[in-house]
């Protein structure tokens, strides 16, 4: 017997088991790809979209179909006044049961649920707490056709089985198997959980949290690793755009706020420039006015004077307070050019003055109103250029 043990012991082990077959540790298939989820929700069933929104964005099991209610759907909202959005929605799976955890679901499944819940409101079902998520169809041309409106009954998880393989197979995802193989590329179900596990961690989620999402075991982990809801959640948000199906609509949608909001904000800069600018012409026009006010005071006192001297005395008072010094330099009215008024004998005539006086306030006052409005006009300009990018923006 030592003989025989002492002769195992020195058996080439790895030449005797090198023929045997190697365990598989895992299946050979994979994820679907975006464009393949696509082509199922493209299905005609009302029912599909929803079903594969759900399941790929919560990785939740086949048979959490058998428990789910509309109660068991949460919107989680964010935002102040107008502008609240759902950014997730909390999905209790196993609700009143001992496995019972949660996920979340995107933005864009919930709406498919909801929009699934109206449509069989609207059809005469009374949707309350307690409907059920999935439901049997019914006949909308025949009143006592097959299946009744105001009759739900659950669609069970292994008729959520049937509806997804009809759905591949008839969308031409799946053909018939080789000689010799014994999977096809992907599960009609699971494989959507292989994807939500995928791309979370793609996405940049710590796996831990993929796995509790999942409603995996972790180990030791299980007894010490403990987030909080919000922490699991601020978790998930990051990967929101990653679960998105119809991701191009999502980003156009979030491109259309972005330039409203950017519009909006130019629109407040450019009225608050404009109020600037009025305020500048009432400011100004008080200026004009006051100077107006003064030279036909002035212009009264010439008149009123007699005598030659007098006038001569008021006129080079006027011209060494730099008054009609500045107001004729430049101009060419009343005063050869190159003539500049230096002499007393250049100011001898009240109606040069008076001449000087009105043109400067004439220049003035036209000076003002063509800054003022070339200024308005750019700034509408620019308001109306904003505004019809905006639009065409949402347009597309």
């Amino acid at each position: 017997m030592r003989n025989i043990l002492f002769k195992l012991k020195e058996s080439p082990w790895k030449k005797i088991t090198r023929g045997l077959p190697k365990e598989r540790r895992y299946a050979a298939d994979r994820a679907p790809t975006i464009e393949e989820i696509k082509k199922i929700m493209e299905y005609p069933d009302r029912r599909i979209k929803a079903i594969v929104l759900v399941m790929s964005s919560s990785g939740i099991r086949l048979g959490s179909w058998d428990y789910l209610k509309w109660a068991n759907i949460i919107p989680i909202k964010r935002g102040e006044d107008n502008k609240v959005v759902v950014v997730a929605a909390k999905i209790i799976v196993y609700a009143g049961e001992e496995d019972e955890y949660f996920s979340f679901i995107t933005p864009e499944a919930y709406q498919a649920l909801a929009d699934w819940m109206k449509y069989r409101e609207k059809c005469g079902e009374i949707i309350t707490k307690d409907s059920w998520l999935m439901r049997d169809l019914w006949d909308v041309s025949k009143p006592y056709g097959k299946g009744l409106v105001t009759r739900p009954k659950k669609l069970a998880s292994l008729g959520v089985k049937r509806l997804m393989e009809r759905a591949i197979w008839t969308q031409g995802l799946r053909k018939k198997l080789e000689n010799g193989k014994k999977r096809h590329p992907f599960q009609a179900n699971h494989s959507l959980r292989k994807w939500f596990k995928t791309r979370c961690e793609i996405s940049g989620m710590l796996p831990i949290n993929v796995e509790m999402l999942l409603s995996h075991e972790t180990g030791i982990s299980d007894s010490y690793y403990r987030p909080t809801e919000n922490e699991l959640l601020q978790s998930y948000l990051k990967t929101v755009d990653m679960l998105t199906i119809n991701g191009d609509k999502l980003t156009l949608q979030k491109q259309v706020v972005e330039l409203t909001e950017r519009s909006k904000d130019n629109e407040y800069v450019i009225r608050g420039k404009l109020q600037e600018k009025d305020e500048e012409m009432k400011s100004m026009k008080q200026q004009l006015d006051t100077m107006q006010s003064q030279i036909q005071s002035l212009m009264s006192t010439f008149s009123n004077m007699q005598e030659q001297p007098q006038v001569d005395s008021m006129a080079k008072t006027l011209y060494s307070s730099g008054l009609i010094k500045a107001a004729v330099a430049g101009e060419g009215e009343g005063v050869a050019e190159g003539n500049d008024i230096g002499s007393d004998s250049d100011i001898t005539s009240s109606g040069v003055v008076e001449s000087v006086i009105s043109s400067r306030l004439i220049k003035a006052a036209g000076k003002a109103a063509y800054h003022t409005t070339r200024t308005k006009s750019a700034l509408t300009r620019e308001a109306e250029k904003a505004a019809a990018k905006a639009k065409a923006e949402g347009r597309k």
